[in-house]
């Protein structure tokens, strides 16, 4: 976690205001939170050692590091330094290469540069992962911070919900990467950098993965070989600086393939904690296509052929999907994207599954919007269950089209349902007790 609360002009931050500010950053986390006046301008970072300051650029820069880097051992070789500390590391290797400093490195992170002579602030994230940067321009002052929390603990900012932004969601749109969910406040895509002086933003995207260079080997088990040498550097490196790892094992893809990589790497008769999320006794199995809801068997199965891993089973009982959500919610000042993976999206519980075809033209997508059932429960559970919406659509169609005519028109199918609803639960007169109590949040 980072932050920068800067002022263009002379006025300087007052220690309340600066202490306000970094001590945001540290709630909900292990370890302390420093920060030092430089100048006028606070600079801040959780996890740091009494006495710390910021790494140092060549041309008098301050630099704060966010993350981790993957290739630091390698990237220290290249530049001659003798420090794998990140911040300090980021810094040589931008003196080295400038820009080009966010292609060589390897990692999830976000930085913040700050150049006072120049009167200039350098943002960057990594590609692909990375770490969160949340920006306020004010009329004379320019606040940075990994949470929004931190923005608003200076007292300068009015915490307001962005309704665009809300709206957007609700219909899974994510195009606009530089909003966030608060008004005035902007976001730092991943792979991107920002250049901010008094007068001016420029934000550019200098990742493409479209533009990574072909790899062409002779035969297919050539490509298997490389790509499982790439898997077992990134254990390698995951690995690095823990004594004691764990691993989140389902019955998936991903953490079958950590599993080999570890094997690979350590060895398969290495002890290894894993952990299994697992349902609760009275499920009644029901999954959707293509899916299954109890990890346990698969991961048995993966027990019998690795018999030194030693299994956790995390038991679920009496929890539902969205269980803690609102201390996600309140802890990250943020919602989750992934309503599969981290719970549903803005607690109504919209999730989506899109099937592609291997020819670049999307043949079908299949939607299926739990929010009317999260209604009707709230409702007395007058809302019949939505139906799937399935677009077909050629490669030389405008699938995103196709689609969003076939939402909006189911959108207003249970819009209608809806308010019926509302009619319905007037004239029954029910109690507010009673609809609270038919929905567990």
């Amino acid at each position: 976690m980072i932050g920068l609360d800067l002022h263009w002009g002379h006025a300087a931050c007052s220690p309340d205001r600066a202490a306000r500010f970094a001590a945001s950053l540290g709630v909900g986390h292990a370890g302390t939170v420093q920060h030092r006046i430089i100048g006028g301008t606070t600079y801040a970072v959780s996890g740091a050692k009494r006495g710390w300051s910021p790494a140092q650029t060549s041309g008098g820069g301050h630099l704060l590091f966010t993350g981790y880097l993957q290739n630091a051992p390698e990237v220290a070789k290249r530049l001659g330094e003798s420090s794998l500390d990140p911040a300090t590391l980021y810094a040589a290797a931008f003196d080295a290469w400038g820009d080009r400093v966010d292609l060589e490195l390897i990692g999830a992170y976000a930085t913040i540069l700050h150049d006072p002579d120049q009167h200039r602030v350098r943002l960057s994230s990594s590609p692909i992962s990375a770490r969160p940067l949340h920006i306020y321009r004010g009329q004379n002052e320019l606040i940075i911070a990994s949470t929004p929390r931190a923005i608003f603990a200076t007292g300068a900012v009015e915490q307001r919900l962005d309704e665009q932004k809300l709206a957007d969601t609700m219909f899974l749109n994510y195009r606009d990467g530089q909003r966030s969910w608060f008004a005035g406040i902007e976001r730092l895509g991943a792979g991107s950098r920002a250049i901010i002086t008094p007068h001016s933003c420029k934000v550019e995207s200098y990742y493409d993965i479209a533009a990574l260079p072909q790899v062409r080997l002779k035969r297919d088990e050539d490509y298997v070989e490389a790509a499982r040498d790439l898997l077992n550097d990134g254990m390698r490196a995951s690995l690095d600086g823990f004594s004691k790892p764990a691993l989140a094992l389902s019955g998936g893809l991903d953490s079958s393939l950590a599993l080999m990589a570890w094997c690979d790497v350590r060895g398969p008769h290495v002890p290894l904690h894993t952990f299994t999320v697992c349902p609760e006794p009275d499920w009644d199995g029901r999954t959707a296509n293509h899916r299954f809801g109890d990890e346990r068997p698969h991961v048995e199965a993966l027990l019998a052929r690795y018999p030194a891993l030693s299994p956790h089973w995390i038991d679920t009982r009496g929890m539902s999907l969205d269980d803690k959500l609102d201390s996600f919610i309140l802890m990250s000042h943020g919602a989750p994207r992934n309503p599969l993976q981290a719970g549903p999206e803005m607690a109504d519980g919209i999730s989506a599954y899109i099937a592609s075809s291997d020819d670049f033209g999307v043949k079908q997508a299949e939607w299926t919007l739990d929010w009317a059932q999260t209604v009707g429960a709230l409702t007395g559970g007058m809302i019949a269950q939505p139906k799937a919406v399935t677009v077909e659509a050629k490669p030389e169609q405008d699938f995103e089209a196709e689609l969003t005519r076939a939402f909006a028109l189911d959108a207003r199918d249970q819009a209608q349902q809806l308010e019926q609803a509302i009619l319905n639960w007037e004239r029954n007169n029910d109690p507010a007790e009673q609809i609270q109590a038919s929905y567990r949040v």
